[in-house]
């Protein structure tokens, strides 16, 4: 292990989860089958935090930093997953 980071609130899950580094060397932690998804700083202090539905959890959160992914794309990209009805 290279680096850790502790965050007190998110202390298990069953399944799944992941972790990001992102190039501000904060972490984006999605909890797996915890249902938070949260931003820490290098020293485990909370800067976002996500909550989502109970009955939810995420298997694998990816952050998408500024400047990756123009708006118009991500947007037409989910649309192709999940067009409106």
């Amino acid at each position: 292990m290279l680096e850790a980071i502790v965050d007190a609130e998110m202390t298990a899950s069953i399944c799944c989860g992941s972790a990001q580094r992102l190039s501000s060397g904060h972490w984006f932690v999605g909890g797996g089958s915890s249902p938070t998804v949260t931003e820490n700083a290098p020293d485990g202090t909370r800067g976002l935090s996500l909550s989502l539905p109970d009955d939810s959890f995420s298997y694998r959160t990816m952050a998408v930093e500024p400047g990756r992914l123009r708006r118009a794309e991500l947007r037409a990209g989910m649309d192709a997953m999940f067009p409106a009805p």
